[in-house]
């Protein structure tokens, strides 16, 4: 097998393992209902400025933050857990694909004309995870 091929299966599949557990861990409901709350306490929240209300302007900024920081601790426990299997992964990928090279059909600024293992990884990680999370509906 093409090893930019085994790579792209690599790094798809650790995608997916990514937005697999983001899925397991929090609780996308919960997520939305935080989300929906901060959009609806920051629009109040500038509704009260406009109007000249800083009492309630703050009373609804702190409750943005207490919302905010839910929605941080949520994320907290499957984002070290990913970092755990990247880590791991990461350093397998590495010491298999290290003299990998990709012709890039056009010059990327700043990369140049072809790209490491590393660069290949990244671009398929980034969009399959972006799929993988709308699909799973992670938010």
């Amino acid at each position: 097998m093409e090893p930019f091929i085994e790579l792209l299966i690599w790094s798809v599949l650790l995608a997916f393992a990514t937005a697999v557990l983001y899925r397991l861990l929090t609780k996308p409901a919960e997520m939305r209902r935080l989300k929906q709350d901060m959009n609806d306490l920051k629009d109040r929240a500038n509704k009260a400025t406009k109007s000249g209300d800083t009492k309630e302007a703050t009373r609804l900024t702190t409750e943005m933050l207490k919302s905010n920081q839910a929605v941080f601790r949520m994320n907290m426990k499957p984002m070290m857990a990913s970092m755990l299997l990247f880590i791991f992964v990461l350093g397998a990928l590495a010491a298999r694909f290290a003299d990998m090279s990709i012709a890039a059909p056009f010059t990327i600024p700043f990369i140049g004309d072809s790209f490491n293992w590393f660069w290949w990884y990244f671009i398929v990680v980034i969009a399959g995870n972006f799929i993988f999370r709308k699909l799973l509906g992670v938010e």
